[in-house]
């Protein structure tokens, strides 16, 4: 092959000197580089026998669960077969995907890749090799099984065991002892399910089987985040992880304190230092705790969700006084089938627990009003239904619930009320009043509450706008917690609801849902649901999520917990189109078995941390610029001190981010109410603010990235 220069650079050079003698060109040598593999496999010993068989007739899948903790391309497998002389059908192999992260549930309906092993007796106890046509990419940590079917065929050889069963490395670091800590999972899939459940039997040798790998997309050293919450053995920041973090500045120094059952105080450097009830004030505490100011006297107040709800009134340096009593918040309900009714002595009335719950200016007085999600009376199982609390203005909360419109009366499968877990708020048809989203547990719909006519009632959407669930043999899911955000900075509030779904049941059993408000598209609020297309990944146990800007790129990354034990919770990337990748991984922020999760800037350095049941400080190395926004109103009549329900709009050269000051996010969780925007490389930015009760815009102007702005709704704008 001859190189040629292009017409016009060749007249040049033939005009300057004389033509060059033509170089020869060195063809690529076409043999591939070799790969070096790595093996994965547990600690193997001497065969002892052969997989599981059952009765002989039935049919079993048997398996190994390998556990990747960074990225990997699997290119073959290697499996060693017990074969006898009376063998003379084929063996089976097969590369199998995780369905959920459980550890054990697989999709066997779908391998990545299977094989059949003829029976050939020089074969019998010897390593044979199977490599794939294509590479396996497994781009992010989890799970992957191997192993066989047995058919309940006589005569089909089976993969050979070792001695003595391995103990998975992975979950014996995070699970108590049990056959949950073997990796070897039997499956007997012709016998009765057990409650709907599968015969599954974990344990016993070893199956013969490894993997040959190719590792990819190694962490970063060190880890972006890193964990800073407080540990029996070291103080650390003082402050403990927590399953219902919320964040809030009680005493106005610019610092984001903490309720996570008790007040931490920020002491401006990264610390936390607790109050106790004595000198806090907080004399029952527990529960989830949501920050806002009740009464509009300038300092933030506590409304603790628990069992008996509390609302403390904050006197400016974060400490309380119990105030409940007298603002007449009571949830007490009455269930039918309490075993302690009697009706001879009149209806008994028992608390309803309240996972959460969110201060909201539901008809734009400039007084908060309380919303509750409850969730089920658990000695009786019945469900319950979520109150609306009409804050009067001389300390006193009027339950509206019925006069509003928020009709429970029938939960799924003819019950009453439902079993509410999550609250959270968002303008989402930007009309200009809060809407209500709760997140419903044990199959129940999510209700998606319109605000009509400023608050005078409320109608339920779910349905109608794609926000509900889906209705399968009347079930739908088991949401846990769910949070707005603009996902594409296209001026309307997305939606990602986080459901515990099964992988047995999920015939029936939502998964979770990432939706698309089309608002701003087709000018009607109708969202669509983009999980998949969005890159999420179905995970059996998802729980609470938290949108946050981590690397100040000017895109919402979305990061959300899981419960149960090992299962761990992933933070995503925004790409900037609505589709996010998985760097859990090179961020550290893994959380196993987790709840509730917040974010806030705690030591205003400019970035978010994250926390929950652990606090991870966020020290990413490539972060672009920031600016924050603090929004304060005008009080009863107009917008309510906290600015809760306030919309900020910060434009660049880039585009216009938006966000709503928000009072909750997930399950029993609050961000910062100061708004916290990355700007990319953006040099300077213009901020606005629109106050919802009045309808006044305030434009606080453009200032350099870096700058905090706090803006009031009578038009005064400072910089911190």
């Amino acid at each position: 092959m001859t190189m040629r220069t292009p017409l016009i650079a060749s007249l040049l050079l033939l005009s300057a000197c004389p033509t060059p003698p033509e170089e020869e060109v060195v063809e690529p040598d076409p043999t591939p580089v070799p790969i070096e593999l790595e093996t994965l496999s547990y600690e193997l010993t001497d065969t002892a026998g052969s997989a599981d068989e059952g009765n002989g007739t039935e049919q079993v899948w048997d398996v190994m669960r390998f556990h990747h903790a960074v990225p990997m391309r699997i290119h073959a497998v290697e499996a060693m077969w017990r074969i006898r002389s009376s063998h003379d059908k084929q063996g089976h192999l097969a590369l199998i995907p995780d369905e959920g992260f459980n550890f054990y549930d697989h999709l066997r309906e779908a391998p990545y890749a299977e094989w059949l092993v003829d029976p050939i007796k020089d074969n019998d106890r010897v390593w044979q090799r199977f490599d794939l046509d294509e590479p396996v990419e497994l781009a992010h940590p989890g799970l992957v099984y191997v192993g066989q079917l047995y058919r309940g065929e006589e005569g089909q050889p089976s993969l050979s065991i070792d001695e003595e069963g391995s103990v998975d490395p992975y979950m014996s670091a995070l699970v108590n002892e049990g056959d949950y800590q073997a990796p070897r999972i039997r499956t007997y899939i012709d016998r009765e399910p057990n409650q709907g459940f599968e015969y599954v039997v974990r344990g016993g040798g070893d199956l013969m089987v490894r993997l040959l790998v190719e590792y990819f997309d190694h962490p970063a050293e060190p880890s972006w985040f890193h964990e800073r919450h407080r540990l029996e053995e070291d103080e650390r920041s003082g402050l403990p992880g927590s399953g219902a973090p919320s964040f809030g500045d009680c005493n106005g120094d610019g610092f984001d304190d903490s309720y996570v059952g008790s007040i931490h105080v920020n002491d401006g450097d990264a610390t936390f230092t607790a109050r106790s009830a004595e000198e806090s004030g907080i004399d029952l505490g527990g529960g989830a705790g949501v920050w806002g100011d009740y009464n509009n006297d300038g300092n933030l107040d506590l409304f603790v969700a628990r069992n008996d709800d509390q609302l403390y009134e904050g006197q400016g340096d974060c400490t309380f006084v119990n105030v409940t009593a007298a603002s007449g918040i009571d949830d007490t309900q009455v269930f039918n089938n309490d075993p302690e009714w009697d009706p001879q002595n009149g209806i008994q009335r028992v608390h309803a627990p309240t996972p959460s719950a969110a201060f909201v200016d539901v008809n734009n007085d400039g007084l908060l009003d309380i919303q509750q999600a409850n969730f089920m009376n658990f000695s009786t199982g019945d469900s319950t239904e979520d109150y609306l609390w009409i804050n009067q203005g001389d300390g006193l909360f009027v339950n509206a619930t019925d006069d509003v419109g928020m009709d429970q009366e029938h939960g799924n499968f003819g019950a009453t009320g439902y079993a509410g877990r999550g609250v959270a708020i968002s303008d989402y048809d930007n009309d200009g009043d809060p809407d209500i989203y709760i997140s419903n547990y044990r199959l129940h719909a999510n209700l998606h509450w319109r605000n009509e006519n400023a608050g005078e009632s409320f109608v339920d959407v779910g349905y109608a706008i794609g926000t509900r669930g889906y209705l399968v043999n009347g079930a739908y899911g088991h949401t846990i917690g769910s949070a707005f955000g603009d996902v594409d900075n296209d001026g309307d509030m997305d939606l990602f609801a986080a459901n515990l779904a099964h992988p047995r049941f999920i015939t029936f059993s939502d998964k979770s849902m990432f939706l698309r408000n089309e608002l701003v598209e087709t000018g009607e609020a109708n969202f669509t649901e983009v999980r998949d297309e969005a890159g999420m990944i179905y995970q059996e146990t998802d729980s609470s999520p938290v949108f946050l800007d981590y690397d100040n790129d000017g895109f919402l990354d979305l990061y959300y917990t899981t419960v149960y034990p090992a299962r761990p919770s992933w933070l995503f990337r925004n790409n900037g189109d609505f589709t996010f990748t998985n760097i859990t991984h090179h961020a550290g922020t893994w959380i196993y078995g987790g709840w509730g999760v917040a974010a806030a800037d705690i030591d205003n350095d400019g970035d978010m941390d994250i926390h929950g049941s652990k606090l991870f400080v966020n020290d990413y190395p490539a972060l672009g610029g920031w600016m924050k926004v603090t929004v304060v109103g005008s009080g009863e009549g107009a917008t309510n001190t906290s600015g809760i329900g306030a919309k900020v709009r910060l434009t660049t050269e880039a585009g216009t981010q938006y966000r709503e000051v928000q009072p909750s996010t997930g399950v029993g969780s609050q961000n910062s109410l100061t708004q916290h925007f990355g700007v990319g490389d953006a040099a300077r930015a213009s901020v606005e603010v629109e106050f919802p009760a009045s309808g006044t815009v305030v434009d606080a102007g453009e200032a350099d990235a870096g700058t905090w702005f706090v803006v009031h709704e009578d038009g005064t704008v400072s910089v911190r």
